[in-house]
């Protein structure tokens, strides 16, 4: 299912706000009903402006976790008796807080950083680039040696995804909700994805991908495709879902004026 708009994934790890008193707490309850409403509402009476983050309370565990980022600038109360009311509720099982006065917050309650069940890293899309760049800068812009090295990394990371989604809910639920199961791509930030074609007797598929992290940055048109590294992902992921050697051609290119990146997934010719 497709929304018309999608709305930015803030990713809880740092928050600033000049000269104000900040609070990190990391709330440990029973994965109950209600638990949750509890907690926020006796934070919610003392003023206390909740700024971001996450919960996390998976169905099979006993235990969820509400940690989050707040602005105690104008609450009534303190981090540290805040922290006792809050140890004092029956749902309540552990809390732990830091606090900082400067107004500049990082997350030092949590890690590692898990996507599922896997550790993870959060990589910033500048970041990111500037490694590609430095691949192209040794090997020449949109040579083939650059092209080769980065459709392999890509395409390691594919197949690497692949097995981590299918490890989590089967090979025949990914062969049977390939859209959704691609759609963690989307999800995890490389660009949005779009399965328009599948077809498992001969093994091909299209992609359309707007906002490709490669390719949206090019303000001059390219003479060749430039999303190597998406294609090498695409390539490694359905080469597991066909259990074939597997190929990703991209045919459109945002890089070169085209409205969106389009691949064409097709066996590797012998």
């Amino acid at each position: 299912m497709e929304s018309e708009a999608s709305l930015p994934k803030r990713l809880f790890a740092a928050d600033f706000k000049a000269d104000a008193k900040l609070a990190q707490f990391s709330i440990e309850m029973r994965n109950i009903v209600g638990a949750m409403q509890e907690q926020t509402q006796a934070v919610a009476k003392h003023n206390v402006r909740i700024l971001s983050g996450f919960h996390d309370a998976p169905p099979a565990l006993e235990r969820g976790i509400w940690s989050f980022f707040a602005d105690f600038t104008e609450a009534d109360i303190d981090p540290e008796t805040l922290a006792s009311e809050l140890r004092s509720r029956p749902s309540v099982l552990s809390v732990r807080y830091q606090s900082q006065d400067d107004g500049f917050i990082t997350d030092s309650l949590h890690f590692p950083t898990l996507l599922g069940s896997e550790r993870a890293i959060i990589v910033r899309l500048a970041v990111l680039r500037a490694m590609i760049d430095r691949v192209n800068a040794i090997f020449g812009a949109e040579s083939e040696p650059a092209n080769v090295i980065l459709r392999q990394i890509g395409e390691a990371g594919g197949v690497r995804e692949f097995e981590s989604i299918k490890d989590v809910t089967g090979v025949e639920f990914v062969r049977k909700n390939v859209a959704r199961a691609f759609n963690l791509y989307t999800a995890l930030g490389y660009g949005v994805s779009n399965l328009t074609a599948l077809d498992f007797e001969k093994k091909t598929a299209e992609i359309r991908v707007k906002d490709g992290f490669e390719c949206a940055r090019f303000g001059n048109p390219s003479s060749k495709p430039r999303s190597h590294f998406i294609r090498g992902l695409i390539a490694g992921w359905f080469s597991r879902l066909f259990e074939s050697r597997i190929n990703a051609v991209e045919i459109q290119c945002v890089a070169k004026g085209d409205p969106e990146c389009v691949f064409q997934v097709q066996p590797v010719k012998t």
